[in-house]
């Protein structure tokens, strides 16, 4: 999971014997099912974790990149199923942090502002309405920039996800829930 709750090694296998995975039983039973596999568990991954190398692309790139990298598919025809939908909220539930979400959300909007700025067309009434988007634009940039400099600060640094991936062994409850 490059490197915060499950471990992927560099082919793309998951490694299950990560502490992580007891921290997500409802992850645990995509696994186990036969028809979705470790295949779904690398889709959820390589879409919500923070440090998936497509988690700085919006929303609608990610799940296309994701798509045709891992399912080699335009669509994901298990999206929606129940228990992937309680795997995707179990998981980022988990890793919740603040400061990733308000860059992803800030990512988000700021592909929607891009859309919207190609579309205007350049007149002699509307320049200066132009230059002053394009100059909120840029402090938006700027604050984004700044923010994403902090995170990655604080990647390098060694911090972690606050509870998880520390070196205390697992209780007997989350032994008999990893082997369930």
């Amino acid at each position: 999971m490059f490197g915060t709750l499950i471990d992927i090694d560099t082919e793309g296998n998951i490694l299950m014997k990560d502490k992580g995975v007891a921290l997500l039983p409802t992850l645990f039973k995509v696994y186990k099912n036969k028809y979705l596999g470790s295949k779904a568990v690398k889709w959820i991954v390589a879409m919500y974790d923070y440090r998936s190398p497509y988690r700085g692309l919006p929303k609608e790139q990610r799940e296309t990149m994701v798509n045709n990298m891992l399912l080699e598919k335009d669509k994901c025809t298990f999206k929606e199923k129940p228990l992937i939908i309680d795997a995707i909220k179990e998981y980022k539930s988990i890793s919740y942090d603040p400061d990733y979400e308000e860059y992803r959300s800030m990512v988000d909007k700021s592909s929607e502002v891009i859309k919207v700025f190609k579309q205007l067309k350049v007149n002699s009434e509307n320049i200066s309405t132009i230059n002053d988007l394009q100059v909120e634009m840029g402090k938006a940039a700027k604050s984004r920039r700044e923010l994403k400099n902090a995170i990655i600060s604080e990647i390098e640094s060694g911090n972690k996800i606050a509870g998880v991936g520390g070196d205390d062994d697992l209780s007997i409850f989350e032994q008999e829930e990893m082997f369930k």
